[in-house]
This record gives structure tokens, sequence and C-alpha cells, in this order.
């Protein structure tokens, strides 16, 4: 137990050093204990050991939190270090298509959530720490009823799908993953999870009207919400109300753009596929969609973007003209020899 804790905060200590994690989470973890420390009239414990705990428990969850939001690649590396499983200097590149607002709207997110812990006091610690352990439970039994319900695809169950997950785990940092198949009419695609192997979905209408390059992107897109450490923190985040809340649905769309780049990646750079499974899944039709006329049909109603903050998913039209621009991105990177770029077809 005390050997964890430990490995804990040497975890943390190493991911503030390392330049892969950014800024902004670095600055999260920073400024809540100095707020705290520095607050002129600090909320009064009825007894000393309680302002102790209260101390420890503000340290812990704010480390836990900030360990919570690095990647999930970087977070990997760094614990094998530690266990002595893994060379110093191993390239982790995923991150180099990270959103460059996601940490920002987190940071931004739970500095509500926290400004509440520090307000309340010990209390309001321990409700955070039962909003944890309520997520935690909740993924766990949905994850339950996906196997009760669904089928898992294997070497010997749908080989095809599970040879296009394959594929996408080939092009993207290794994770162990479990894919399943879902009966329902609704074209749709979710992961959960906490830890290794994470779970992703995929509904039987999904599988049957999207092609073999549409479902890899598909794939792609939910492994990256695993990468980029997005899925372990959905359901603290369902947790906040108001604006703490809204800051949450911003902080979801910058999660959207940045597992759509990992979508690219699977791609081996081409928008095409994660483009034309994101117009099937918004109209529900499988016939193919002029692109272009669909762009300037949005640009006739600018209006409707302001509609977006209610939402957890940015609109489709923003997702595309975004697909469209990273793809380019990944087309410089490739042509100046960046290893970070999709690897050769």
């Amino acid at each position: 137990m005390l050997m964890n804790i430990f490995n804990h905060f040497r975890l943390t200590g190493r991911l503030v050093l390392d330049k892969r994690v950014n800024k902004w989470l670095k600055i999260f973890l920073i400024f809540i204990p100095l707020a705290y420390l520095l607050l002129p009239f600090p909320p009064d414990d009825f007894l000393p050991i309680v302002g102790l705990l209260d101390d420890l428990l503000l340290l812990g969850v704010t480390s836990i939190l900030f360990v919570t939001m690095c990647p999930e690649a970087v977070v990997r590396e760094h614990k094998l270090i530690i266990t002595g499983n893994l060379p110093l200097g191993r390239p982790v590149k995923l991150e180099e298509y990270r959103c460059e607002t996601e940490n920002r709207d987190l940071a931004l997110g739970f500095v509500c959530g926290i400004g509440i812990l520090i307000l309340g006091g010990f209390l309001a610690g321990v409700f955070l720490l039962l909003f944890f352990g309520i997520g935690y439970l909740t993924a766990n039994m949905r994850r339950d009823q996906i196997l009760a319900s669904a089928v898992r695809i294997g070497p010997h169950q749908r080989p095809i799908l599970y040879e296009d997950l394959a594929e996408v785990q080939k092009l993207l940092p290794p994770v162990r993953v479990s894919l399943f198949v879902i009966q329902d009419p609704q074209m749709n695609a979710y992961t959960f999870g906490y830890d290794e192997p994470y779970t992703i979905v995929l509904t039987s209408s999904l599988v049957e009207k999207l092609t073999k390059e549409e479902i890899r992107a598909v794939i792609g897109h939910e492994m990256g919400h695993i990468l980029f450490g997005h899925v372990r923190i959905i359901s603290i985040a369902g947790t906040q109300f108001g604006v703490g809340r809204l800051l949450f649905y911003k902080w979801s769309r910058s999660c959207e753009y940045s597992a759509d780049a990992a979508a690219l990646i699977a791609s081996r750079g081409s928008h095409l596929p994660l483009t034309s499974s994101l117009l099937k899944l918004t109209w529900g039709l499988t016939d193919s969609v002029d692109v272009e006329e669909f762009l300037t049909q949005l640009e006739e109603n600018p209006e409707a973007s302001g509609l977006e903050i209610l939402s957890t998913h940015p609109f489709v039209g923003n997702r595309i003209k975004n697909l469209i621009s990273l793809s380019k991105k990944m087309e410089v990177i490739e042509r100046k020899g960046g290893p970070e770029g999709p690897p050769d077809s």
C-alpha cells in the first residue's frame, strides 16, 4: 500500500517534468494547492486531525486528477520506467495531434470542482471521492451489461472485424482493448473503462452500413479516446452541473477533435473514411455525399454554430473541416520525414 502511494507521487513528479504533458495540466496541479494555502479565510476545521486529513485529501485528489488527465501513452511509459520494464527515451508521438484546447478546457472544468472542494472542506472531499467510486462502479457494471448482451469479436467470431481491429492497433500506440458488437438499429460506437482491457462497442447497424475503411476509422476514433485518456474522465465529468457541466461540454468537444486525429492515423492520413462515416451517422443513409456542397450548405446558416455550446460533440461540419486541416498537416509532416506521422501504406 505504502509503496503504491510512493510510486504514485513518483509518477506525478515524472509527469510534471515531461515536456509532452501539456502546460495547462502542470498549472492545474500547482495552482490548486497554492490557492488553498493562500486563501485569506481558509475553511475552519473542528479538530486538528481533520485539518490534516483535509490537506492530505486535497493533495491526493489533485494529483490523481492530474495523472488521469495526462496522455494514456505517456502515463503508461512512465509506469513501466518506474517498475524497470522499459528503457528511457521511448518516444510517444500521438500527443502531437491532441486538440490544442483540450487540456485547458478540462483544467477549467476541474477548477470548478476543486473550488467546491476548497470551500467545502473535508466533507466536499469525501463527496468527490464518492463520485470517483460511483463512476468506477458504474463503468464496471456497464461493461458487465455489455458482456451479457453483446458478441465479443475474436479470431473465430467475426474474424474480419477482428482483423480490422488488429490493423488499427498496428498504426497506433499499443493498448489492450476488447471489441464487442451489440444489437441496435441506431448507428453508434462508444468506449468505456478505467483500465486495460478497455471496451469498444459497435452497434450492429453501424457494422452493416459502413465499409471496411469506415469501420477502421471509427475504431481508430474510439481508440483515440482511450489513448488520450478521455474514457477515465467521462464518469467524473458527468457529476458536474451548471457552469461546470457547460465547461465539460467544451472539453468533450475538444476530445472529439483529438480522437478524430487518431482516426486519421488509423486511416493512414486520409480524412475520407471518417468523413463519410460521420455523414452516414448524421443522416442514417449509405449513399455518397458531396462534402464540398454539404459544407457550403452549412455556411449559409452560421448562426446555428452557437447552439454547439449545449452539445458534447462538435457539429459534423466543424469536424469535417478540422479533419481536412489535420490531413494536410499530416501530409506536411510526412514530406518532412517526421517519425510522428502515420506509417506509409
